[in-house]
């Protein structure tokens, strides 16, 4: 078998030949299978048959299997003269190699030898391939689910762009209801497996589909589809009441796992960007409205292009100072004297103003927000600064604070320098969060009170009692001030024992625990007689005033009372 060395030159030429752009399995069988047919004569090889067994890993959970064959002298069989073994050269790549001589002939030692050395340099090529294959992917894999990530998505989007094809398809973008719930509820590692369950229900769904169609995880507990127009019907129908079952010391918890889906129905040929974009605000409306499906339509798109709009222009508003505070007061129940007060953001365009729900939602979907609360901060410092050197005694205002500002690292740094910038007193500067801030960013949070409390800036919980996480944010962390939400007073003048009963405690709680109380959404005396009796020290509310414009408000800090 002197001629072995040729078909190992040949083979090594195969190895040195492979790189990262040029792994494709199939021809690489190919190349294999045509070198060992030339030398099938001087080897005596009868049949070749390699299966390639990927092992469970992070890309391909369920494994993967391929098996190339290949004939080159008449054999029934495999027989005893047939060599079977298994190489394992690199990660993820298990081969097992059959090999039969020609009918009748049985090889000695040195030509077993110079078989196994050439399935062995077979082993090493099909392994490299296969790892140099799976760096290409990495890139665009979802190592939790397997999945596309949302760059591998935008990457077949764009090459159905390019091939015309992409009018054809429906986005659409699924998220998991109230998913933070069952993470807190049973554990993040439980929470993983519904993701990876669900990313699984879904991958299935896609292989069954007729055509070429497509699902990706974009993060978190949202998914992605791309499908042809007929399965749009399909996928809707897939993804609805699908379970996790959850097994604990031999018991199992039946976890329902509801979605939602917001869907783009690509028909006028849009690119992938506006397919996402569009799904996106679907969704954002169907959680809006509390529904399960939204399709986008044109009302939608007319939305998207106002909120480009106003993105587009927010940053130069800033600059020219047309985003400006105004304060709505916070009244004393007991004196009805002005005792605080609240600024809220306003955009000035010429005669109108815009109120927060017309700009804020694009804005803070965009990532400006970051720079608007410390932008409005400064706003409030510099009103400040002007009462004081006029003489006019200011009252404690209250910023608030978005809670993706709260992953700045330098915010708390921001928030004092802007303070002493205008050499304010810590005590008329508050920082209003809203409650749902601590489930999502609990370290963070407690960490920025902590440092807020330590410049003895105050914070104030908004929105108390909206949110399931209430008593769990009163059991770790410590408010100054908590805001009971409106959607609490507005019942109490009505013949409805149990809403009452419900804030009269809520507001005997919060006493005990010494925190400071301001009622929202305010709007009648009957209203304030029922939550002066409770013990409500602050209102604020339209029954004494609408947020007002900076000499509006002037004019109630020096007549303060109502």
């Amino acid at each position: 078998m002197s001629d072995s060395c040729g078909v190992c030159r040949e083979l090594t030429n195969i190895i040195d030949e492979i790189n990262i752009h040029d792994c494709d399995t199939h021809s690489v069988h190919t190349k294999i299978v045509s070198i060992l047919k030339n030398y099938a004569h001087t080897l005596r090889l009868g049949k070749v048959e390699v299966v390639e067994y990927i092992t469970p890993n992070l890309f391909f959970p369920l494994g993967d299997k391929r098996t190339f064959k290949s004939e080159y002298a008449h054999v029934d069989d495999y027989d005893d003269n047939a060599i079977i073994f298994e190489m394992d050269e690199l990660i993820h790549t298990v081969c097992t190699f059959k090999i039969q001589p020609e009918a009748g002939y049985v090889w000695n030692e040195s030509e077993k030898n110079a078989v196994m050395r050439v399935s062995k340099l077979i082993a090493i090529i099909i392994s490299r391939c296969e790892y140099l294959s799976y760096l290409e992917k990495v890139e665009y894999l979802d190592t939790m689910t397997g999945l596309i990530n949302s760059g591998g998505l935008r990457r077949i989007g764009i090459s159905l762009q390019d091939k015309q094809l992409i009018g054809n398809y429906v986005g659409a973008w699924v998220n998991l209801k109230s998913f933070k719930y069952t993470n807190k509820k049973f554990g993040p590692k439980v929470g993983d497996q519904i993701i990876k369950y669900f990313g699984s229900v879904c991958r299935k769904l896609v292989d069954n589909l007729e055509g070429d169609n497509y699902v990706s995880r974009f993060g978190g507990d949202n998914y992605f589809f791309l499908v042809l127009r007929e399965n749009a019907s399909k996928v809707l129908e897939g993804i609805k009441n699908i379970e996790y079952t959850l097994e604990i010391f031999d018991e199992q918890t039946i976890i329902k796992v509801p979605a939602r889906a917001g869907l783009f129905d690509n028909f006028n040929g849009a690119t992938m960007a506006e397919i996402i974009a569009g799904t996106n605000f679907a969704l954002d409306t169907a959680r809006a409205k509390n529904l399960d499906v939204v399709w986008f339509d044109k009302e939608m798109g007319e939305k998207i292009m106002h909120s480009k709009r106003m993105v587009m222009e927010f940053p130069g508003a800033m600059k020219k100072g047309d985003i400006v505070p105004y304060y709505q007061p916070r009244v004393s129940s007991d004196e009805r004297e002005l005792c605080g007060a609240e600024a809220l953001v306003r955009w000035k365009q010429g005669d109108k103003v815009l109120p927060p729900a017309a700009f804020l939602p694009a804005i803070e979907r965009e990532g400006s927000v970051r720079e608007l609360d410390l932008y409005m901060l400064e706003c409030v410092c510099r009103d400040l600064r002007d009462w004081l050197d006029r003489g006019i005694e200011p009252v404690r205002t209250s910023v608030n604070y978005s809670r993706v500002n709260l992953s700045n690292p330098k915010l708390v740094d921001q928030t004092i320098d802007i303070i002493k910038k205008y050499n304010i007193d810590s005590r008329y500067i508050e920082i209003e969060i809203t409650e749902t801030a601590d489930m999502e960013d609990g370290d963070v949070l407690a960490e920025f009170m902590s440092n807020m409390r330590d410049n003895n800036v105050k914070i104030s919980m908004d929105d108390f009692g909206t949110g399931y996480s209430s008593l769990y944010l009163f059991k770790d962390r410590t408010f100054d001030i908590v805001k009971i939400d409106k959607s609490f007073i507005d019942n109490i003048t009505k013949d409805l024992p149990k809403d009452k009963i419900v804030l009269n405690n809520m507001i005997r709680m919060l006493k005990e625990l010494d925190v400071e109380i301001t009622a929202e959404g305010v709007e009648s005396e009957e209203q304030i007689d029922f939550l002066k009796d409770c013990g409500c020290q602050v209102i604020q509310g339209y029954i004494f005033d609408h947020p007002l414009p900076h000499d509006e408000f002037e004019q109630r800090l020096i007549n303060r009372k109502y």
